[in-house]
């Protein structure tokens, strides 16, 4: 009986911290704090001589280490009817039912319901989310069918954000002449077309040695002359897909970053007034 109580205890203080600490950089600072009561409480154990002392010394500590263990876990996901969120489970799966926010591979799919109209399902790119509500600049595109109507989050049901692209494009227009890899590969080649394969090849499974990519795994091309990349040769390849059957796009982490900060920047000025129009599909 003494046990269960001090269990349910126990969580409820977890969960009051959690809540009151949502803030990762708080949660590391009270955790902090824990190990140091920790250690100092079991120095003050070992050092008092009288038991009683002694005793409710170690309590202290062993009550701030089982707080650190489990806050070290992270918050709990949460799964209240009021909540309304599904995450996908380690093996990157989900149910795709009626939930209204779905979490998979690098997605977020989120219901939209206007009153009088169908509801649709909006995909988003995780990697641009932060704590602020979605917005246009992190939208991959939307589902054709949705899901209330049994569709599925696969290739042929995905209607790409145009304006993602070209973002996305630009951004690569403008950054992969400058990347070492590219350079080198410019060097060896000489005079030539560079193709930039997208990097989901990586994980997909090899069908069989000089395979070719896919067409909608090449993301563009640039021209080589005498070993140097030519300023401002980068095409798009436009059978290149957002999202195919191998998984989501996926370029280098430098280049991920920047794209990230520059989609953050854009949602910044425009939401600040500076950019007066945005384009969405």
């Amino acid at each position: 009986m003494e046990s269960d109580i001090a269990s349910t205890t126990m969580n409820r203080v977890v969960d009051a911290t959690r809540r009151i600490f949502d803030s990762k950089i708080l949660r590391v600072g009270i955790m902090y704090v824990l190990v140091g009561t920790f250690a100092i409480f079991a120095v003050m154990a070992m050092r008092d001589l009288e038991a009683a002392a002694a005793v409710r010394h170690l309590g202290v500590s062993f009550l701030s280490f089982a707080l650190y263990i489990k806050l070290m876990r992270g918050p709990r996901p949460e799964a209240g009817p009021h909540e309304g969120t599904r995450t996908a489970g380690n093996d990157g799966s989900d149910d795709q039912s009626n939930a209204p926010v779905v979490v998979k591979s690098g997605m977020v799919i989120i219901e939209v319901a206007n009153p009088g109209s169908a509801a649709v399902d909006l995909v988003f790119w995780l990697p641009a989310m932060s704590n602020a509500l979605p917005s246009s600049e992190q939208l991959l595109g939307r589902l054709v069918r949705s899901r209330r109507n049994a569709g599925a989050i696969t290739p042929d049901n995905f209607a790409e954000n145009e304006q993602f692209a070209e973002r996305l494009h630009e951004l690569l227009a403008r950054e992969l002449p400058t990347r070492p890899a590219l350079q080198a590969a410019a060097r060896r080649q000489v005079t030539g077309t560079l193709a930039v394969i997208d990097q989901r090849v990586l994980d997909a499974p090899r069908e069989g040695p000089g395979t070719e990519p896919l067409p909608e795994d090449i993301i563009g091309v640039l021209q080589s002359k005498h070993g140097w990349i030519v300023a401002e040769s980068y095409r798009r390849n436009p059978a290149h897909r957002l999202l195919t059957a191998k998984g989501l796009f996926r370029i280098d982490y430098a280049l991920q970053q920047r794209l990230v900060s520059e989609i953050r920047a854009h949602q910044a000025f425009r939401e600040a007034g500076d950019i007066t129009t945005d384009r969405v599909m």
